[in-house]
């Protein structure tokens, strides 16, 4: 059942917030349709590409985020090399005669980013494309398409699209993993039943962000730059928090790696500033920051495991696509934000070019 709430001082009719609301239904209807084809391998081998020897991942925003832990997901269950890449400066990173048992997979909720589109234009070798749009021009163009299923999504900020991108991209790894023989049938079984844990994780983080989120807002609504701080596996899904709340709120937010606070990023640390921290990576090593962070006034905001937390929402060991849950912390924090600031976030898909959003 998914339960939709509203702010305080808003009606539940927000796009956004159904949005937010539904992703755990679907990720449930996508995983009915993708589990089946991980175990056998089938998920991956319908679609029909030479076995490769390393992945780039091309994406922009969201997407790029996505393609992050979907790259480390197949480090860690096929030890495959993964390189992720900002679409609009591949021809700047990216040496285009390297290109020897490449494959090359794109990533965009609309299939018509035109930085993707154009990054494309300077691949050679196969292509798979991850869009949530099957007779796009992305998927045109792609050798192969694995669609995403994320429904119509009308809120600036991105939510069942990225969701779904990761639990599309997280599947075909492990499927991978299975038809190469990298894992056996046994670990592939043990990785998709923590798959199919993700929609009731999904829920019972949608349920319990809400309240938390709602009285967060009114603390923190003077408050003009925010800090997101997170190592490992989930450091791309802080990245995504920050950029939630700057898209939705146009204020500042920065994502910084755990160890990163010692350098220039310490310095903007004010009295009361907040700082969102996503309980992964190496606990010595993340409390220090947090210490550290207290100690300059830092008001801090955790989203973890324990009662205690703020947002107490990750559930069990980290798995190798992150806690995809935590972005219910994150995507509620910014939306109760945004309704405190009186932003209308749902207007600003429709202003957006359809070719330019992710």
């Amino acid at each position: 059942m998914i339960e939709i709430v509203a702010c305080r001082g808003q009606e539940s009719t927000s796009e956004w917030e159904k949005e937010i609301a539904a992703q755990p239904s679907l990720v449930a209807r996508l995983l009915e349709r993708l589990l089946p084809g991980v175990l056998d391998g089938r998920l991956w081998k319908r679609l029909d590409l030479a076995q490769p020897s390393r992945l780039r991942f091309v994406g922009c925003g969201s997407s790029l985020h996505a393609s992050q832990l979907i790259g480390r997901t197949f480090g860690v269950v096929a030890g495959m090399a993964a390189e992720p890449v900002v679409a609009s400066e591949i021809e700047e990173l990216v040496d285009p005669r390297a290109d020897d048992g490449l494959l090359t997979i794109a990533i965009s909720r609309s299939g018509e980013t035109s930085d993707v589109l154009r990054a494309l234009d300077a691949v050679r070798g196969p292509v798979l494309g991850i869009t949530n749009h099957p007779h796009s021009r992305l998927a045109r163009r792609c050798d192969a398409v694995l669609e995403s299923g994320a429904g119509h999504e009308i809120g600036m900020a991105a939510t069942t699209t990225f969701a779904t991108q990761v639990v599309t991209g997280s599947a075909l790894a492990l499927s991978y993993a299975a038809a190469t023989g990298a894992l056996d049938t046994s670990a592939v079984a043990r990785l998709g039943l923590r798959l199919g844990c993700l929609p009731g994780q999904l829920q019972a983080a949608h349920t319990a962000a809400v309240p938390v989120a709602m009285a967060l807002a009114e603390d923190v609504a003077q408050s003009r730059c925010f800090f997101y701080l997170s190592g490992d596996a989930d450091l791309p899904y802080a990245a995504e928090g920050a950029l939630s709340l700057t898209e939705t709120t146009s204020l500042n937010a920065e994502v910084i790696p755990a160890g990163g606070f010692e350098h220039a990023a310490s310095a903007l640390i004010e009295e009361g500033t907040p700082v969102v921290v996503l309980e992964s990576g190496d606990p010595g090593r993340l409390a220090g920051s947090v210490a550290e962070l207290a100690a300059r006034g830092a008001r801090i905001i955790r989203v973890g495991s324990r009662s205690e937390d703020t947002f107490p929402i990750l559930s069990g060991p980290t798995p190798p696509w992150g806690h995809l849950e935590s972005v219910l912390a994150f995507q509620h924090l910014a939306r109760c934000l945004a309704v405190t600031l009186d932003r209308h976030a749902d207007e600003l898909r429709h202003a957006a070019s359809p070719v330019t959003v992710a």
